[in-house]
């Protein structure tokens, strides 16, 4: 079964009561993330990972070339299927455009506590699961199949070699040299890893912990190795 607090929203409104209204059906799900323009919403949408996208169709008046931008984006991404669409009234281009970008989650404000709650868990249990998620109770997720990690709620996008290195990190549950990383990674990408290569992905993977949560997990001792410290 899914934790449903290991998810996160993406909410789009420049509306106070909307947002409200948003909060008050999902607070308890996940975490909701809201931003006021189309524009630092298709950011969101390129950066970042959610499980769902909820839009106010209002904010499409402030800018149309954003708007038609945000969902092309959410398109090429395949995240159609993850958007909802809340609206007061649709015209017949409103319709093309949903149809164009394969949106069909579209509902009328009044709606919002009818369909919201149904909807989202609907999108949260067509993401699939995988049985090589590894868990600890740390509370580090890692998604071996999928390049991710979740902690405190946050979905962490991974390189190939990151992912190796925590996976590793997980599993060793204490202080490991670098000399057994460097053995490790060659093994399993069956070519020669120098040390500076597991220095720049270590450094890399700790910036991505801190960018998303604060939080440094990755330590060295004295230089000889590396632990994680949660």
């Amino acid at each position: 079964m899914k934790n449903l607090r290991q998810t996160r929203f993406l909410l789009i409104s420049k509306s106070a009561r909307f947002k409200q209204l948003i909060r008050e059906n999902l607070h308890l799900i996940g975490s909701i993330f809201s931003c006021n323009t189309t524009t630092s919403a298709k950011e969101y949408v390129d950066t970042e990972t959610f499980s769902a996208i909820i839009i106010d169709q209002d904010i499409q008046f402030q800018n149309s070339r954003d708007y038609n931008l945000l969902l092309f984006s959410v398109c090429q991404k395949n995240l159609s299927d993850s958007v909802i669409i809340f609206c007061e009234e649709i015209s017949q281009e409103q319709i093309y455009l949903y149809y164009r970008y394969r949106i069909n989650n579209i509902f009328f404000l009044s709606s919002i506590n009818l369909f919201l709650e149904p909807t989202v868990k609907k999108i949260l249990s067509l993401i699939p699961e995988t049985n090589d998620m590894i868990l600890r109770d740390r509370g580090i997720s890692l998604y071996l199949s999928d390049n991710y990690a979740i902690y405190r709620g946050c979905r962490i996008l991974l390189s190939n070699t990151e992912k190796l290195i925590l996976n590793y990190l997980l599993k060793k549950c204490s202080l490991c040299t670098k000399e057994e990383l460097v053995i490790y990674l060659s093994n399993i990408l069956q070519r020669e890893i120098p040390v500076g290569y597991l220095t720049v992905n270590i450094s890399r993977l700790r910036r991505k912990f801190i960018k998303h949560t604060g939080i440094n997990i990755v330590k060295s001792r004295n230089g000889f190795g590396y632990y994680l410290s949660v």
